[in-house]
């Protein structure tokens, strides 16, 4: 179907195509469209999603923040697959808002989902045990979600050391740090870089506390 714009279903927005194509399943793409283009549409959806909430620092910084400090540390680092980077955008989506996964099937594909369920935690499970089944599961991850999951916690790691949580104690702060390590841990031989940038991280946030 050949039109000039087309609203974005992620986000509502109107932008400028050639020629629309619509699956079977309703889902839709544009031929051509660019990486850059791909990802700001993760991005633009995760906003949405996320934009009544905040972090627990004392600035009570947006959340968007957040997933978008994901994503710069692994572009930062060299990651180009779109993949990954769609899922480091929308990776807490599932978890954490109202977005089912047949929602990010449609809009982003099952690759990206994928990604983003193996990094999802079963919020129906007590904390203890979401946290130990982290540690248990970080090495039988795929690549992908090995590499969300290093951003992510170089991410949190380095909002512990820097900004934590205001209602965090000392002793919580060490408990955190010490969790993420076990977590990486399963991680490791994925990207030496980034796993080099959470060990540093790591040690920064250690010497704050």
């Amino acid at each position: 179907e050949e039109m000039s714009s087309v609203t974005c279903p992620s986000c509502e927005t109107k932008v400028r195509v050639g020629s629309l194509v619509v699956g079977e399943d309703g889902t839709f793409w544009v031929p051509g469209m660019t990486e850059v283009g791909a990802l700001l549409g993760a991005a633009c959806f995760a906003a949405d999603r996320h934009r009544d909430q905040r972090r627990k620092d004392i600035k009570s910084s947006p959340y968007i923040n957040h997933v978008l400090s994901v994503a710069e540390v692994l572009t930062h680092h060299g990651i180009e697959d779109i993949i990954t980077l769609q899922a480091a955008l929308l990776h807490d989506t599932i978890e954490d808002t109202e977005t089912s996964p047949d929602e990010l099937d449609h809009l982003f594909g099952s690759e990206v989902l994928s990604v983003v369920l193996e990094v999802t935690d079963d919020k129906s499970l007590d904390k203890a045990e979401r946290k130990r089944l982290q540690i248990e599961k970080s090495p039988h991850l795929s690549d992908r979600a090995k590499l969300v999951k290093l951003g992510d916690m170089i991410s949190n790691v380095t909002d512990v050391g820097a900004n934590p949580p205001a209602d965090w104690s000392l002793e919580r702060r060490i408990e955190y740090l010490d969790w993420t390590e076990q977590v990486i841990h399963g991680c490791r031989g994925v990207h030496e870089w980034l796993e080099e940038h959470y060990d540093m991280a790591l040690d920064d946030a250690r010497e704050s506390c």
